[in-house]
Parts: structure tokens; C-alpha cells; sequence
């Protein structure tokens, strides 16, 4: 993953099908672009259908701010 500002961290969205974003934690980015996290959603992983990663400020975001830096679906 490219390299963010200090201030921003790469946050986790998983989306409902009803097209809802919900937050599922924060993207670890190793000095490398390597990422890591640990999801932590409100259901079960196979209710949501997209994964996506944006840059969010340092504390995060109620909703996605920025342009998708990562994406894929979810397999059920």
C-alpha cells in the first residue's frame, strides 16, 4: 500500500447489501506497504458482500472520506 501523511491511517469498510459501509478497525502498514488487521465487525463476515480500504483521519471516520485504496469482495 502507497505511503500515507502521519495524520491518516488506512481504515477498513465492509459493505452490507443494502450498500451500507460499516467499519470493521484499522489497516497496519509496515514500513515495507505490507498491511495487517484484525476485523472486527458487528456480523458475521459472510453478511457483507465488498471489503474496502480507504485513508481516513487519525481517529477514523463514521463514513468513508477518501478514494478506495483497496477493494475486493467477500466470499460467502
Amino acid at each position: 500500500l502507497p505511503p500515507i501523511p502521519a495524520d491518516q491511517r488506512y481504515q477498513v469498510w465492509l459493505m452490507t447489501p443494502s450498500e451500507e459501509m460499516v467499519s470493521a478497525g484499522f489497516l497496519t502498514v509496515s514500513p515495507n506497504g505490507e498491511g495487517e488487521v484484525l476485523l472486527r465487525a458487528p456480523a458475521p463476515i459472510g453478511d457483507y458482500l465488498v471489503a474496502v480500504v480507504t485513508a481516513e483521519p487519525e481517529l477514523g471516520s463514521p463514513v468513508p472520506t477518501a478514494p478506495r485504496t483497496l477493494g475486493g469482495w467477500i466470499s460467502g
